[in-house]
């Protein structure tokens, strides 16, 4: 039984404060070595000889023939994503969902979209270039013949694109006029799409008590007491500047109880106020269960890239907002510290186009390792780091839609997708997709 639905099953007699501070410390787990070498073989300064490739679909004609190997892939997830609905979300997608979210006849609910947030996909895919960005999205191929070997982080962004009935991510952090109780799902709990048996009749009529189910249950995870409080109750309430200050501060402070502080802080973003403590929370547990991998499957080193989230930021104000999203990510990255040394990570590129302070705080906190932007790892437009790490790469996911195997060169996962053998390892319907599930 999972570890933490075991404690919940005890938990009139645990400490629920330190179940929830449990959670986050990067996890150890042991795979076989033929999974482990597929990771710590990836030297990404090298280049790896291919034929006959130039396209997604090359590589898939090549896997059908039984010409290219499929990799690992290890899906690493929180602790409260209830067993079942790992599958069904890795397996479920539709082929492309740019600016849709739930829709009639769709699998995949807005909140089960919010729940895999939580599940991280990672595998080592081969690339046939380097993605650019000059005006539009691109990539910028190798010599022919020629191929990168990078590792690819499909991690979910917290989801702010829409609203009305298509939020994600503000159903468990807004405050509204009425409190939110947390409330945990039982552990042999299954999607809607299994419950229903594919009926879409009895799917749309569940669909609504279904989703507040699942809003409740991470609300339960994400917060200390368990509860988003009701607005009237809400004293703490911050402007966008004021909370910017706040964060740094916490950041370049020392010996700072960062989950204490932030547990009765709000925020005003876009009209909305928001729980810190919960925006804080959700990356918290996105970087433990991205870094439990690359720590342990990296040895040999590993150059972590990130893009800072802009598409799925309309919710909050967009571009002029997402200075906030960053510096929580940094605050995740020094509480998590406390308990890693990140010895594998050598290096951050932090593409800071439209946040130039963001280096100086990511320094601050990792001031042993290399930070730069991330356009100094492509001179001319190529990686050109020399030591034989690997290269981290994130392609944006989206929670609803497999746009990696589906959409063209329109977007960072599209170049990744177009490009790369991704589809091929992350296809939905590969027979052991799940079989690692961390």
């Amino acid at each position: 039984m999972n570890l933490i639905y075991l404690l919940i099953a005890f938990l009139p007699f645990v400490n629920q404060e330190i179940l929830f501070a449990a959670s986050f410390e990067l996890k150890n787990f042991t795979l076989p070595l033929e999974v482990s070498s597929a990771f710590y073989t990836v030297h990404s300064n090298e280049l790896i000889a291919l034929k006959g490739i130039s396209h997604r679909t090359d590589f898939i004609e090549k896997l059908s023939q039984g010409k290219w190997e499929l990799q690992p892939v290890i899906i690493s997830q929180s602790a409260f994503v209830p067993k079942a609905m790992t599958e069904h979300l890795m397996t479920n997608k539709k082929d492309s969902a740019l600016g849709v979210k739930y829709k009639k006849g769709d699998k995949i609910t807005n909140m089960e979209g919010a729940l895999h947030t939580f599940i991280t996909p990672i595998c080592p895919v081969t690339m046939l270039g380097d993605y650019i960005y000059k005006n539009r999205h691109g990539i910028l191929l190798l010599n022919k013949n020629r191929g990168r070997r990078v590792v690819l982080s499909a991690a979910i962004q917290p989801d702010f694109e829409l609203a009305g009935n298509d939020e994600v991510i503000m159903k468990i952090v807004e405050i509204k006029q009425q409190p939110v109780i947390g409330q945990i799902l039982p552990s042999d709990f299954q999607p809607l799409w299994n419950q229903s048996n594919g009926n879409q009749e009895i799917f749309e009529k569940k669909l609504k008590q279904y989703d507040e189910l699942l809003q409740k249950h991470l609300i339960y995870f994400l917060t200390k007491k368990h509860r988003l409080p009701a607005l009237h109750e809400v004293q703490n309430i911050t402007t966008y500047q004021e909370t910017i200050e706040l964060l740094e501060e916490l950041i370049l402070k020392e010996n700072v109880d960062i989950l204490e502080i932030l547990s009765d802080k709000f925020v005003v973003l876009n009209d909305h106020v928001i729980s810190l403590e919960a925006l804080f929370t959700i990356y918290t547990h996105q970087l433990c269960n991205e870094f439990s991998v690359l720590e342990q499957m990296l040895p040999q080193g590993y150059v972590y890239t990130i893009n800072p989230p802009s598409i799925f930021t309309t919710q909050i104000g967009g571009v002029k907002n997402v200075n906030l999203l960053n510096r929580l990510q940094i605050l995740s990255f020094k509480h998590l510290i406390k308990s890693s040394s990140f010895e594998n990570l050598k290096v951050i590129g932090f593409n800071n186009y439209f946040d130039k302070d963001a280096l100086s705080l990511f320094r601050h906190v990792f001031f042993d390792k290399i930070v730069i932007k991330t356009q100094a790892l492509f001179e001319q437009g190529h990686y050109s780091m020399r030591d034989p790490y690997a290269l981290v790469l994130h392609n944006n996911s989206d929670a609803f839609g497999q746009n990696i195997e589906t959409e063209g060169p329109s977007s960072l996962d599209g170049v990744i997708g177009s490009y790369s053998d991704a589809a091929c390892h992350l296809q939905r319907n590969r027979e052991n997709l799940v079989r690692f599930v961390m």
